[in-house]
């Protein structure tokens, strides 16, 4: 045992370093330890919204090209299930169930387009009319685009001629008649082509054109001039 008396006891409590009054005013001296940080994150944000409304109009030029290349895409097929939906016969000879195919589409077509115009307030017969020979010209365009032979293309002229002749249009006659190749016709579609412009030039009271073609009809062979399948 120790012969050193123990110590006593003090009583003194210890000086305080820190009031409760001073903790709030340390506090607020204090940086908050994820304010930079925050600012970062902030800033970072701040730059992405600006780069998102700088590029917010090149990717509506590109959505809205994009847009046009599909309609434009999606009408050549509209176009081109049209046309194969509606596809030319094989056999459009004049005199064939094939040219009476075509003939009666393209007789219905100027028919039906003639009455709608004439039914429309303000307009005139010859409105009608012209409404008509129009819609009857863009069929034989699209169908002349089917075409696959220069016989073929030939027969739809006479065709288109025949559709005018019947339906007493002595001009649209003669302007149909300048997209054959008389040149590659054979007798009997040139028998066809030279009668319906006799006939038409005659009714525009061109005598010497119906002259002029009459002869080159009495030129052709007779024996190679074949009409519905008889010669």
């Amino acid at each position: 045992m120790s012969d050193y008396p123990l110590p006593k006891k003090s009583n003194d409590k210890p000086e305080v370093q820190f009031t409760a009054d001073k903790i709030g005013h340390w506090a607020s001296r204090q940086e908050n330890p994820f304010a930079e940080q925050n600012r970062k994150a902030a800033a970072k944000k701040q730059r992405e919204h600006e780069q998102a409304k700088k590029a917010t109009p090149i990717v509506a030029i590109i959505l809205g090209i994009a847009a046009v290349v599909a309609a434009v895409g999606g009408l050549v097929v509209l176009v081109f299930t049209l046309i194969n939906s509606d596809p030319l016969p094989d056999d459009i000879t004049i005199g064939s169930e094939g040219a009476g195919m075509v003939l009666d589409q393209s007789q219905k077509i100027f028919t039906e387009r003639f009455d709608k115009i004439q039914n429309t307030d303000n307009k005139t017969t010859e409105d009608a009319t012209q409404e008509a020979i129009d819609a009857a010209k863009k069929f034989y365009d699209r169908k002349f685009n089917q075409a696959t032979s220069q016989d073929q293309k030939n027969d739809l002229v006479l065709l288109e001629m025949e559709l005018f002749n019947n339906n007493a249009q002595p001009q649209q006659v003669i302007d149909s008649a300048q997209k054959a190749n008389s040149d590659t016709m054979t007798d009997m579609q040139k028998g066809m082509y030279c009668g319906m412009l006799v006939n038409a030039y005659f009714n525009i009271n061109d005598t010497e054109s119906a002259n002029k073609y009459l002869g080159l009809l009495n030129s052709l062979e007779s024996e190679n001039i074949v009409i519905d399948g008889e010669e």
